[in-house]
């Protein structure tokens, strides 16, 4: 096989090892009989350049980072109904999408482990938000996205940040969004897999399309998959500082049973809007007070609601295990 690796200098920790480990996955690859082709990234979104550049002359690019160089490298991919398939390498802070597939944390035993990877044509999530200049965009997304205080917490939680503490910087973040974070409220209308509409007053939404986020939330599974043509839901409905806590120590524990203020549920489409501001300030549904509402996928803050989650079927072919294989025909 021709292979393109991709590569993020600057993403995750221990950057003096970055070019020994490369090197080192590399040549595991030539070992078993594939032709590896090296494609650095010099700047934010180079990415998308490379995979457009690399994808027609190659029969799978290997996105060595995290998951925002996998993220970058699916657009192009999407984009261009590339038969390329895309393979992930653990390089980065988060990781999800290599720990969804089954890869450890180790970079170089995670290039053994995918020799034995075979392509699977999967569906994608879709994300339609607003940038930063006001305009429509949107993007396309593997692991997760979402509206709302979490999507504030990748905010916060800055490149300098994740630099020294990695994913405990993460952890701190959202513990301390729980009791200053001001929530506003959206209007969602969620389209369920048998077509069904319902709508609901809520204040953050996560679509999951990986089982877990891993690390100290491994062992929560609100059921989301890749093999899955569908989003997996999680709402907050109320600002209940104590309640949210309690149920973030639960998540740790790996309980996913619903509250009054965690839902879930399975969806091919969401719409979140922010409830318009009425004369004098007020808003409806009492929140705690107005405030910007991110919106992110992949773990990449894009812009701000109004946002539209939805799955794309058939969307982009991933390396993954041959047992997965037959799970989907199953």
């Amino acid at each position: 096989m021709r292979l393109a690796l991709i590569y993020n200098p600057l993403s995750g920790t221990r950057h003096s090892r970055r070019t020994h480990v490369i090197n080192s996955v590399q040549s595991i690859f030539e070992r078993a009989g594939h032709k590896v082709s090296l494609f650095p990234t010099q700047y934010a979104g180079h990415a998308f350049a490379l995979t457009r550049e690399a994808a027609p002359s190659h029969d799978a690019i290997i996105a060595a980072g995290g998951d925002g160089t996998a993220h970058e490298i699916i657009q192009p991919l999407i984009e261009m109904r590339s038969h390329c398939a895309l393979g992930v390498v653990p390089l980065g802070t988060g990781n999800v999408l290599a720990t969804d597939i089954g890869l450890p944390r180790d970079p170089v035993a995670a290039a053994h482990l995918l020799l034995d990877y075979a392509p699977q044509r999967l569906s994608a999530g879709r994300i339609e938000y607003v940038d930063g200049s006001g305009q429509p965009a949107s993007r396309y997304f593997t692991v997760a996205a979402g509206v709302g205080a979490h999507a504030r917490l990748i905010y916060a939680a800055s490149a300098a940040a994740k630099k020294r503490g990695g994913m405990i910087t993460y952890y701190y973040t959202g513990f301390y969004s729980l009791f200053t974070h001001r929530f506003a409220p959206m209007h969602a209308s969620i389209t369920a897999p048998d077509g069904t509409v319902s709508e609901r007053t809520i204040l953050e939404a996560v679509a999951m399309r990986v089982s877990s986020f891993g690390g100290l939330l491994g062992r929560w599974r609100p059921g989301g998959a890749l093999l899955r043509n569908d989003l997996r839901l999680i709402f907050l409905t109320r600002a209940n500082r104590a309640a949210l806590v309690r149920y973030s120590l639960a998540a740790f524990a790996g309980r996913t049973r619903e509250s009054a203020d965690v839902q879930f549920a399975s969806a091919t489409r969401i719409t979140c809007e922010p409830f318009p501001e009425l004369p004098g300030g007020a808003m409806p549904h009492r929140p705690i007070a107005l405030a910007p509402i991110y919106a992110q996928a992949d773990g990449e803050v894009l812009g701000a609601a109004p946002v539209t989650l939805s799955v794309v079927p058939d969307a982009f072919r991933l390396l993954v295990p041959r047992a997965s294989l037959l799970d989907a025909t199953s």
